[in-house]
């Protein structure tokens, strides 16, 4: 994400596109900051963004839905993680 854009900006941005831009994994894992692995990891224990699986080996991730799940998980201290996973 763009340095100095808030994610809820990005959202608004995002959403306004009508054909909403699909990234497969590796794409979805560097947008998050994070191996590709632990998207896998995530995606098999339920704990990650959403994702749509368009067949058996083809995984893709929304833009909107990935800008959405960074926005849950925003806090702003650690009391408020209350160890969301």
């Amino acid at each position: 994400m763009p340095r100095g854009v808030s994610v809820s900006n990005q959202i608004r941005t995002e959403t306004r596109d009508p054909a909403p831009s699909l990234l497969n994994e590796v794409e979805a894992a560097a947008f998050l900051g994070i191996s590709p692995r632990a998207l896998q990891k995530w995606r098999v224990n339920g704990r990650g963004p959403e994702f749509l699986r368009l067949s058996s080996r083809c995984i893709r991730y929304s833009r909107a839905n990935l800008l959405g799940w960074l926005k849950a998980r925003v806090c702003r201290n650690t009391a408020e993680y209350g160890g969301r996973r």
